[in-house]
């Protein structure tokens, strides 16, 4: 878990929501949908200031009561002014979406709506169509958030309501996330869990000067099919931050088909799908879907490819090759990590 940054590290631009900032749990929770068994669960939100950028880090994970871990998003809050608001955020049940909205400042609210959404092939029917969110603060340290979503076969319904209060002891965050016997279907690529740090990392693209970057990356398994990932990078010499992303890397169990869901702080989601070659420990991802953010500056990202291959049993090589609307498909980023123990 990101440690907390200090609230004057605050991008002035997310100032009216700054009430928003740090974490949440619920005190109770409700869930009732057409054809759904109504239930409670349990929720920790996380909005975290992301160092120097005009972005709050989001995290949600929640359980139904006395069933184990079921929805989690990751993504991120962006607000181009002081009454419009963006989230792009990944889902682990396999799809992406790009929600924009408005804060109103009188009612400390927060409401969203979706843009776009993305979906892995094989995610389950009914499909998820649309969504709305309201988040309202009703006192200094409580929270209301609802979730409403729209399926093929069920029209705008609220689905979840929450009431929250913040919490501020580092240790008392995250009971549900805990570490879990790898699940059976990712024995497969078992070999990618843990944490990674570059030796070295190189970045390069028409028109944009070349450049050294540190990065780490994160996969962690907690009970479901899928990997948590999470990537956080850093100019090599001026320390800066630069591309960050967090997202779920789902495997299609009893086979070697495998669904990126990824949110990049650029202000991008992207749903990357793919296979595991056994022979060549090799994965390799293409994008089948892309989300952006409304005030995102072109030009415009239209596909990815990414490769991650284990060149030895601590030893990772990660390559990634970009194409937008003026440059054809090259190579990004190129980087060999070392496992790390944290």
């Amino acid at each position: 878990m990101p440690n907390k940054p200090a609230k004057q590290d605050c991008h002035e631009s997310l100032n009216p929501i700054a009430w928003l900032e740090g974490r949440w749990i619920t005190e109770e929770g409700q869930g009732s949908y057409p054809n759904t068994p109504s239930f409670q669960y349990h929720e920790e939100l996380e909005f975290i200031y992301s160092e120097d950028e005009p972005l709050l880090d989001f995290m949600s994970i929640a359980k139904h009561s006395n069933k184990p871990l079921s929805l989690q998003e990751r993504g991120y809050f962006h607000m181009p002014n002081s009454k419009r608001v963006q989230l792009i955020t990944t889902h682990n049940n396999g799809y992406t979406t790009s929600e924009k909205g408005k804060y109103k400042h009188r009612l400390k609210q927060i409401k969203l709506k979706s843009v776009t959404i993305v979906m892995m092939s094989h995610v389950p029917r009914p499909y998820v169509r649309k969504t709305r969110r309201i988040f309202t603060l009703l006192a200094p340290d409580t929270l209301e958030y609802i979730y409403y979503k729209q399926t093929e076969t069920t029209p705008m319904t609220q689905y979840l309501k929450g009431i929250y209060k913040k919490i501020t002891a580092q240790e008392i965050f995250s009971k549900i996330i805990k570490m879990s016997n790898l699940n059976e279907a990712l024995k497969p690529i078992s070999w990618l869990a843990g944490n990674w740090a570059t030796e070295e990392g190189q970045g390069s693209y028409p028109n944009v000067p070349s450049f050294q970057y540190e990065e780490e990356l994160e996969f962690v398994c907690i009970g479901q099919p899928m990997f948590n990932y999470l990537s956080t990078s850093k100019h090599l010499e001026k320390k800066t931050p630069m591309h960050q992303e967090r997202g779920f890397l789902r495997i299609k169990p009893g086979t070697n088909e495998l669904a990126f869901v990824v949110s990049h702080n650029m202000g991008l989601t992207s749903l990357e799908e793919g296979k595991y070659l056994d022979e060549t420990k090799q994965i390799v991802l293409e994008t089948v879907g892309l989300t952006r953010m409304s005030f995102s500056k072109p030009p415009y990202v239209k596909k990815m490819k990414r490769t991650l291959t284990l060149l030895s049993p601590d030893t990772l090589e990660v390559v990634l090759y970009m194409e937008t609307e003026t440059t054809p498909m090259t190579q990004h980023l190129k980087a060999v990590y070392k496992k790390v123990e944290k």
